[in-house]
């Protein structure tokens, strides 16, 4: 995960980073502090997770 916020950093998206979860991963994903945006009905029932801006220190 730390990779992908500093490639999205290098990027320009501010380590900003989405993702659709499997059900069976979603815990995961909360204890790594993510967002959950909730179930996305348009893409599988899945549900929705992000972090936002990145602030580097």
């Amino acid at each position: 995960m730390r990779y992908a916020r500093l490639r999205s950093v290098e990027l320009g998206y501010g380590g900003r980073i989405g993702l659709h979860s499997l059900p069976t991963a979603e815990r995961f994903y909360e204890n790594q502090n993510m967002l959950n945006l909730g179930i996305d009905e348009e893409y599988e029932n899945l549900t929705y997770f992000e972090y936002g801006m990145l602030r580097l220190q």
